[in-house]
């Protein structure tokens, strides 16, 4: 097999339609994931700043899971306590074994504040 099988071994919760993390309670919870940091993506985020420059990261939900829309807020855990703001989202791999929903995601603060300071 070339390729393996995404291992949702950690869950997520998100914050949608305007709440955020600081003052609302998540709007979905404990949600299969996997957080991915994809060094070789070709377009990584930024606001033409260096000093705002952004790896892409990949939030990784099982195609039928959960799934954020751009704007929403995720708090992947555990291990992490960072939040994450949804920036945009395609199905993947289509067709085969390891299909899933991929969200390239930003980190932003409990207010949704990006860059995290």
């Amino acid at each position: 097999m070339a390729f393996s099988l995404p291992l949702f071994n950690v869950s997520f919760d998100a914050w949608t339609g305007g709440h955020v993390p600081a003052v609302d309670a998540p709007d979905s919870v404990d949600n299969p994931c996997q957080l991915y940091l994809n060094a070789k993506f070709p377009a990584d985020q930024a606001d033409g700043d260096p000093a705002f420059y952004t790896p892409t990261i990949f939030l990784r939900i099982p195609l039928l899971g959960y799934r954020p829309i751009r704007g929403d807020i995720v708090q992947v855990r555990p291990p992490t306590v960072d939040y994450y703001k949804v920036r945009w989202i395609q199905n993947v791999h289509i067709g085969f074994p390891n299909e899933y929903i991929a969200a390239a995601v930003e980190q932003c603060n409990a207010v949704g504040a990006t860059p995290r300071p």
